[in-house]
């Protein structure tokens, strides 16, 4: 069970600190257990004769990039926010957004080699769950991403223009 505070229903009104502990723990996490676990069974199913030939390599980047992008967060932004370091924020925000950019690129990327998550009739279960666990980390990833760029971000700096 966590020690932190829960953050609100609208997480705007969450202070900072709760805010990224909600980040670190829901989704970080999340990311880390579950795109092991994509990896694993990609590696399981891509032997199948019908299967997607590159899940595994691409998962591999996408974990290797998000893991990258985690630590930057922990290490270097996370602890400047919470110092109340604004002067050195506007820089490693910019990064972050490039980064989510990056891995929103990624994601597509694997929709359509995954033809959209569509398993095909008579897939196993292994290719099964990959497939249903692909979805998953991308709605996650889509949340934490909108979290982190619609509330948390926006205390520091301004939005980024569309």
């Amino acid at each position: 069970m966590s020690t932190h505070a829960a953050v609100p229903a609208d997480p705007r009104q969450a202070p900072t600190r709760d805010l990224i502990a909600h980040i670190l723990e829901r989704y970080h996490a999340a990311h880390r257990r579950d795109l092991a676990e994509a990896v694993r069974l990609a590696t399981e199913v891509e032997h199948e004769q019908t299967c997607p030939q590159g899940l595994v390599d691409l998962l591999m980047l996408i974990s290797d990039d998000l893991e990258d992008h985690q630590q930057k967060e922990e290490v270097v932004l996370f602890p400047r926010m919470l110092a109340g370091s604004l002067d050195v924020l506007a820089g490693p925000i910019a990064r972050m957004h490039l980064d989510h950019a990056d891995l929103a690129a990624q994601f597509e990327t694997l929709r359509l080699l995954t033809e959209g998550f569509t398993v095909p009739a008579g897939a196993s279960e292994s290719w099964r769950a990959l497939y249903a666990l692909c979805a998953r980390i991308e709605a996650d990833l889509t949340a934490h991403v909108e979290l982190e760029e619609g509330v948390l971000f926006r205390r520091f700096v301004a939005a980024p223009p569309i």
